[in-house]
């Protein structure tokens, strides 16, 4: 230990980049080498330039008593229009990081998810920590909710693995040796144990943890000396009580959805930003735009709120639903985004509500849990899915981009030349937040802040619509140029500006859009202004997906992408739900391969060819709004090269020609036998689509 505490903090924290590296490495292809540029990721720097780089993380961790010096932070706990911002340490020091784990989450209530998500006996929610380990929530056989370490009484190994869940009927099994438990977390077998003295199964329990609800959200703490979580949210039932009264709607609310991030950024990056609205001009400029808003009045608990005053649900994006005030039932009038501290966002609206859930990993390492919560009764809705997928959407697009700005932050405050910026009027939470977080952290200021009770600079509505910030962002927009080609679709750094908005709310179907041909059809149409649905065979494979999604994250304006999972060429009626209320209809889909795939040509490329146009085809007839169909020809229909009679090389074609000479003989393509039938496909698939039409 003597020898480790003689080695520097700086060089101690370089060398954990680098086993960071070395681990990342075993699972992710890598040359090698340490040079940062062999490497995806930023996660180690050039060693050959190491001493020319410091951080003032590095010296104020070899110091406590200087890193947490109170002087230090007089800037920040000044009244808002004369304070300061944290300084840089606070976002990458190791000390200051782990201070924040014991003395700011461990007596944290953290949210797990809702009731309404486990339901059945055995069904859980499980979640692992860095302050206080895994911990689950089971649903017993009597109907209760229990809480308890996720950690077997044997050896320690993690039970349950992390998420949403069901257990076996038998119990909880522990991976390791297979002690098992009830749901209660009472243990119920251990295998083996016979012999030992002493030991009586009876005896021994899973550690149990401390848990309440409020109005179906299930919390749980680590810490048996924090406060009840009815203390820390003092008023917030009261001030809130459209969503949290004792009639309000969140108790008869059901989670119809979860998300995950991965944020390589510290966790008070992501939390800062949910506190105001001053960067959605900004950050938000192709998606959310400007948001008023203003501070929640006096209250009482650990929590505060951003007031943001709108006609309709905030979720909509400005150009959704044709500008429709209230595509899902209202059960408000207002909207709040209310920050329950240290690290939990509840999003509460006209129709809905949302949860982010921020939890450190690291110092400069976050992951996001979100949920997303509607009355039992609009989840009941005939629209509901289509309202949902657009919602959603949004949701998506709206944290990608924060994530972005905050990932920008952590890199940005390791400058040697950063100082502590001054605060904006519209950062009132922003400044809330942090001197709430100051009061936990630095020895003596215990109580020295309330969060309900702080300086409050007047009842205006505070906006950043500012029309000189407007127009530096619009300035900046039209300057920048779309980075990156379309094999690599993340990479877009702006939204998908539309051309013209003589397509404004024309909604068009584009079959077999994650091709080649496909994926620059969408993008010229979300270019254009349409609202594109996409109809795909498996929404769920990644790869294939990846490009649109990027594409849909990237729209703008009245333009979007609607993904319609589950068409199969093979299916009569399966693109019914894709081309619903659409005028136009590109048909692009279809086999494309010639490979050793292809075991019976006829049936893995004739049939689904055919059968796929007369499919969309069949759905495109019973759209009342449906204009036209394009069929994507292939000049394969007429191509007669090679095969059984192939036709002269100078040949001029026209449109009364078809070609012949790829047809089978008694069931037998010619060879190369899956050429030939990719070029039949494309001829018996264009007739088909004739013989449609004239029937």
């Amino acid at each position: 230990m003597a020898e480790t505490a003689a080695i520097p903090v700086s060089v101690q924290r370089r060398l954990q980049h680098v086993l960071q590296h070395l681990a990342k490495s075993k699972v992710s292809s890598c040359s090698g080498t340490l040079d940062t540029s062999a490497c995806a990721g930023e996660d180690i720097e050039d060693l050959g330039k190491a001493s020319q780089r410091c951080h003032s993380a590095d010296a104020l961790d070899e110091d406590e008593k200087v890193l947490f010096d109170p002087q230090r932070f007089a800037e920040t706990q000044k009244p808002l229009l004369e304070a300061s911002t944290l300084p840089s340490e606070c976002y990458s020091s190791r000390k200051w990081y782990l201070r924040e784990l014991s003395r700011v989450f461990m007596p944290a209530w953290l949210l797990v998810g809702r009731a309404d998500e486990v339901v059945e006996p055995g069904s859980y929610l499980a979640v692992d920590t860095e302050w206080g380990g895994p911990v689950v929530v089971c649903r017993g056989r009597d109907g209760q909710l229990y809480a308890f370490a996720n950690v077997c009484a044997h050896r320690g190994a993690k039970i349950l693995p992390d998420g949403r869940g069901k257990a076996s009927p038998v119990g909880m099994t522990c991976p390791y040796h297979a002690w098992t438990y009830e749901f209660n977390g009472t243990l119920k077998w251990a295998p083996g144990m016979e012999s030992s003295k002493s030991f009586e199964e009876s005896h021994v329990r899973l550690a149990s943890v401390r848990l309440d609800t409020l109005h179906g959200f299930i919390f749980v703490c680590h810490s048996k000396e924090a406060k009840p979580l009815l203390e820390v949210l003092g008023d917030l039932p009261e001030k809130l009580a459209p969503w949290f009264g004792p009639q309000g709607t969140v108790k008869d609310m059901v989670c119809v959805q979860r998300r995950e991030y991965q944020v390589p950024c510290n966790w008070k990056f992501i939390m800062e930003n949910t506190c105001e609205t001053y960067h959605t001009a900004v950050v938000h400029k192709g998606s959310l735009g400007p948001m008023k808003s203003s501070p929640m009045g006096p209250h009482s608990g650990d929590w505060d709120a951003v007031r943001v005053p709108t006609e309709r649900s905030v979720v909509p994006l400005p150009t959704d639903f044709e500008g429709e005030r209230f595509p899902l039932p209202t059960f408000a009038d207002h909207s709040n985004f209310v920050n329950i501290f240290p690290a939990l966002q509840i999003n509460v609206t006209w129709d809905c509500i949302w949860w982010m859930n921020i939890l450190p990993t690291g110092e400069e390492s976050t992951r996001i849990q979100m949920g997303f919560v509607f009355p039992k009764a609009t989840v009941q809705l005939d629209r509901f899915p289509s309202v949902l997928e657009r919602y959603l959407h949004r949701w998506h697009v709206a944290v990608s981009e924060d994530n972005e700005i905050s990932l920008n932050q952590q890199r940005g405050v390791r400058s040697a030349f950063r100082v502590p910026g001054r605060f904006c009027q519209l950062e009132f939470g922003t400044h809330n937040f942090d001197n709430w977080l100051l009061s936990k952290m630095l020895d003596g200021r215990a109580g020295a802040w309330d969060p309900g009770q702080r300086v409050f600079v007047g009842d205006n509505v505070f906006s950043n619509d500012d029309k000189h910030m407007l127009d530096l962002v619009q300035d900046s927009l039209e300057k920048l140029e779309v980075e990156g080609d379309y094999k690599s679709f993340p990479k877009l750094q702006r939204p998908l500006a539309p051309r013209n908005t003589g397509a404004k709310g024309v909604q068009v179907c584009v079959t077999g859009a994650t091709g080649f041909i496909g994926l620059h059809l969408v993008k010229q149409l979300l270019e254009g202004g349409y609202i594109v649905k996409v109809a795909v065979r498996d929404a769920s494979n990644e790869r294939k997906m990846a490009p649109l999604l990027a594409l849909r994250a990237h729209a703008a304006g009245q333009a979007c992408v609607n993904i319609i999972g589950g068409c199969n060429a093979l299916s009569p009626g399966s693109y019914d739900e894709a081309v619903a209320d659409c005028e136009v209809c590109f048909h692009l889909a279809s086999p494309f391969w010639m490979d050793d795939r292809i075991v019976d040509p006829a049936k893995d490329l004739v049939a689904p060819a055919e059968q796929g146009t007369l499919n969309v085809l069949g759905s495109c007839s019973k759209v009342p709004c449906m204009r036209r169909v394009v069929i994507t020809s292939s000049f394969g229909a007429v191509m007669n090269d090679g095969g059984n009679s192939p036709w002269p090389p100078d040949f001029h074609y026209a449109e009364k020609h078809w070609n012949i000479t790829s047809a089978p003989v008694d069931g037998r393509f010619p060879d190369p036998q899956n050429v030939h039938a990719y070029r039949w496909s494309k001829t018996i698939a264009e007739k088909a689509a004739w013989d449609f039409v004239a029937t």
